[in-house]
């Protein structure tokens, strides 16, 4: 017998094998349909063509594309929510860079040079009294013949950079006392605690009174030296209450159990979670700091009345004629301070709202 007779024919139809199924062709085709289906090459997915799970909008299919949330989208979702405090940081902005290129460009020998034929000029626009003078400028003249709005920039600038260096200073010493009483606890945190109950107690400024009346030649150095040398206490102390709730978690027990030095871990494990809570209180701190300034030089013991700043300003006020007659003299810093601690509020209480979003989100 011929082995030929074994080989399918051409025009032969192969059944499949399961041909009682309903729906189901039972025709797979020709044995030349077969051989060229078989002889096709396979087909190779390009590696940077999205596929379907790529693409799709099945939420467990893309879980593993999510990536973890910032402080800066918590803090930008936060402006958002709130329209005035994204209204804040947009004039803040302004303010700040307005204060520092016009001061700049004023100087402080403009600022503060007399002009004894301008003496209490009112403004062009001033429209009460003797009405508005040509040479009174913007914001006229104060009763040294000192353009008020050249004195109210310069003043700003150094108010501004007084409480920018004393918020720094404050948040530094705070944070690494916290850390340290936080993290150690025992009698580390009692120690430095105790201290800090003892100088929370004290008239805080009763004694910056004191202090600024045994300063001779008071400038702005011991202003910042000054208002540093309390300003820190609430800082440390709620850094320390943030540390101990961080020190119990696991990844810290894990770092100790690695052997890691306690110092690696407070500064690379623990502060970077506590990065939220401290730039809230920078920007809190620097409100409160230009407050204070401007509180203590309105009162007479802070800048002297040689240096431009808003509480010299302000102070102004203090002289009858002032008050009822030329308020040009005291009203635009009142009003800027105002606008000031304004906007720094808001901010900052967008900051902390965004900051313990990230802390419940962390935790």
């Amino acid at each position: 017998m011929s082995l030929d007779i074994l080989q399918p024919s051409t025009d032969l139809e192969i059944e499949t094998l399961a041909p009682d199924i309903p729906g189901v062709n039972t025709v797979a085709g020709t044995y030349e349909e077969q051989i060229a289906e078989l002889n096709q090459p396979e087909t190779v997915l390009d590696p940077d063509e999205p596929t379907l799970a790529a693409t799709s909008d099945d939420p467990i299919s893309a879980a593993g594309a999510i990536e973890p949330v910032g402080m800066r989208q918590i803090f930008w979702r936060e402006l958002k929510a709130d329209k005035r405090a994204l209204i804040s940081l947009f004039i803040f902005i302004a303010l700040m860079a307005f204060v520092f290129i016009a001061s700049a460009v004023i100087g402080n020998a403009n600022a503060l040079r007399p002009h004894i034929l301008n003496l209490n000029q009112t403004p062009s626009w001033w429209p009460w009294g003797p009405g508005g003078s040509p040479t009174g400028g913007i914001l006229g003249t104060d009763g040294a013949g000192r353009s008020v709005m050249n004195v109210l920039l310069v003043g700003a600038r150094n108010s501004i950079l007084i409480g920018f260096t004393v918020s720094i200073l404050s948040i530094i010493v705070g944070t690494i006392v916290g850390l340290i009483a936080g993290y150690y606890g025992g009698n580390v945190d009692n120690v430095i605690m105790r201290i800090l109950d003892t100088l929370t107690i004290v008239p805080t400024l009763m004694i910056m009174m004191v202090l600024r009346t045994l300063i001779v030649n008071f400038t702005l150095t011991h202003m910042i030296l000054l208002l540093f040398l309390f300003s820190w206490l609430g800082r440390a102390r709620s850094i320390r209450n943030l540390t101990m709730g961080q020190r119990v978690l696991d990844y810290v027990s894990a770092s100790k159990t690695l052997g890691t030095r306690n110092a690696t871990i407070i500064v690379r494990k623990i502060l970077p979670n506590l990065v939220a809570m401290i730039s809230a209180d920078i920007v809190l701190t620097l409100g409160t700091s230009i407050g204070m300034e401007t509180t203590l030089t309105v009162l007479g013991f802070g800048l002297p009345i040689g240096t431009p700043s808003l509480g010299n300003l302000i102070a102004n006020a203090l002289v009858p004629a002032n008050m009822a007659m030329r308020q040009w003299n005291w009203l635009p810093a009142v009003i800027l301070v105002f606008l000031i601690m304004l906007t720094i509020n808001y901010i900052g209480q967008a900051l902390s709202r965004a900051a313990n979003a990230q802390q419940r989100l962390s935790a």
